[in-house]
């Protein structure tokens, strides 16, 4: 499995005398290294291209847009650049802080959050979306495992990740007009569980609002512990989310406030139209919301339906193609970084 790992080696020394210590992340195409500064005693995370990925131009033009845009975002909520550089034979790498905590991700699969801490993420995830936002570019691939949480005991912060499928506007060559996209016609970008209705038909064409479906999903699945559409394979979780098969979020938490859950549902619609129609619109009302102190919401929760171990379809990060009549049998959903139906 050598094309699945960095084109350097452990306790090789790389930029301004950056030490490689050991492996602590894999990605769809990099892989991320905790490395020291010999001379600072300064810990970093480097994220190099995989061998495979290296080969391929589309993939090294999406890791150093990746780098430029973590670059632009002024806010506290993605990892901070330290610089973007490139090994003597030729391949990129990132350079950024190290981030010491866990994934959404993994949290969910360890234990439940209550709604305050729930809330609290998605919030954060916002405040670091709109900045985003407002530069024109949209994340495409908000899940679970993209959220980092880090801080310090009893100051979360919540980190966005991975930019890598991000779409955003790109200044043309003189013989252009106006603005493109930096996303080529018919390639389908993001995670299936969390990609909004529109990007399975296009992900070129989808605008901040996707990412808003994206977190109506996590936030959904923090209040309930269960996806809000159930699947056993690709295909129907395709045709659920298409149709905006949600069972009703106050039917699994009636201990909820009514203005959560019908805001997390407006975030599932499957018009963007009726969705909130910014991040900034969605944080205002998150915190606006009233939540029960943690003493009555423990006595509530004795009393919240099961939604059941059924979760949606589960298949390879690695896949590039997701076959409508898989058979999935597993309880906890993952990436699923796939070209999923007939590009628009």
């Amino acid at each position: 499995m050598s094309h699945l790992q960095p084109p350097v080696r452990l306790g090789q020394t790389v930029g301004d005398g950056f030490r490689l210590d050991e492996i602590i992340g894999h990605g769809g195409m990099g892989v991320v290294v905790r490395a020291t500064h010999g001379a600072l005693g300064l810990s970093v995370a480097i994220k190099f291209m995989r061998r495979d990925a290296c080969l391929d131009p589309e993939h090294v033009r999406r890791f150093v847009q990746e780098a430029d845009l973590l670059a632009q975002l002024a806010t506290d909520h993605v990892p901070q650049v330290v610089e973007l550089s490139r090994l003597p034979s030729g391949e990129p790498y990132l350079v950024m802080e190290l981030l010491d905590g866990e994934d959404l991700g993994q949290r969910l699969s360890e234990s439940a959050l209550d709604p305050h801490q729930a809330v609290d993420i998605v919030s954060q995830a916002c405040r670091g979306l709109a900045e985003a936002h407002r530069q024109g570019i949209v994340h495409r691939d908000i899940k679970p495992e993209n959220l980092f949480l880090t801080g310090e005991p009893g100051r979360l912060v919540v980190k966005l990740l991975d930019f890598g499928c991000s779409k955003q506007p790109r200044r043309c060559s003189q013989s252009e007009r106006g603005t493109a996209v930096v996303t080529e016609p018919g390639i389908g970008l993001g995670t299936a569980a969390y990609m909004a209705p529109e990007q399975w038909r296009s992900a070129r064409d989808v605008d901040a609002r996707a990412d808003i479906w994206s977190l109506g999903v996590i936030l959904y699945e923090l209040l309930a512990d269960s996806h809000p559409f159930q699947a056993d394979c690709v295909g129907q979780l395709m045709l659920k989310i298409g149709r905006g098969e949600v069972t009703p979020l106050a039917e699994l938490r009636p201990d909820l406030p009514r203005q959560l859950t019908d805001l997390v549902h407006r975030c599932l619609e499957v018009d963007p139209d009726d969705r909130p129609a910014t991040v900034e619109i969605l944080l205002a009302t998150l915190q606006a919301v009233t939540l029960p102190n943690p003493v009555a919401q423990d006595r509530a929760a004795r009393t919240v339906v099961s939604a059941g171990p059924c979760r949606p379809c589960r298949l390879s990060s690695q896949s590039t193609e997701i076959a409508p009549d898989t058979w999935i049998p597993d309880s906890r959903v993952t990436a699923l970084r796939s070209a999923v139906g007939p590009p628009s």
